[in-house]
């Protein structure tokens, strides 16, 4: 579970995929808690596909999720390739598919290519704004924290097994 406020903007280090970049929400907190999970080496996957994540409740976030993550996953292995595959729903009919199963991500790697697919849901907490007055009213501040987690797991596109994954 990561959580935010509204004035960090940056993170001291970059980790592994999953650990959680969830600090998208417009970029600037300034408390990032992350649970680590262990590393896995990404290089033994020439090309690894990314569906975009999804986020329930705050579907926008979803591509900016996307982005810090395979940014973060960047920084962590360099020389990483991704090929962004699209959202769930786009690549599910494309792939003319109605789950996200082993077979189908199987054939996510005989049609595009990836040894293998990164997926993840996004959840995000409501906003709780904090506003405070100076005692003769001459100025006023505002934040707001938000409490986000992303569970992501990686799956080989050979045989469709998860090989790492960071939540339930």
């Amino acid at each position: 579970m990561t959580r935010l406020n509204d004035s960090l903007c940056s993170l001291s280090r970059p980790f592994l995929a999953g650990a959680a970049f969830l600090l998208l929400i417009s970029g600037c907190a300034n408390t990032v808690t992350v649970e680590i999970p262990p590393r896995v080496a990404l290089n033994e996957w020439p090309v690894i596909g990314v569906i975009r994540f999804n986020a329930d409740q705050h579907n926008e976030l979803a591509p900016a999720a996307t982005q810090k993550f395979i940014m973060h996953l960047q920084n962590a292995q360099p020389g990483v390739r991704v090929l962004e595959l699209g959202s769930k729903a786009e690549l599910l009919q494309a792939m003319q598919r109605s789950e996200l199963n082993p077979e189908t991500i199987k054939a996510i790697g005989k049609q595009y290519g990836v040894q293998a697919v990164f997926s993840g849901r996004l959840q995000v907490t409501e906003g709780k704004p904090d506003v405070k007055f100076s005692p003769d009213l001459s100025s006023a501040s505002a934040s707001a924290s938000i409490n986000g987690s992303l569970d992501a797991k990686l799956q080989e596109t050979s045989t469709g097994a998860s090989v790492w994954s960071n939540g339930a």
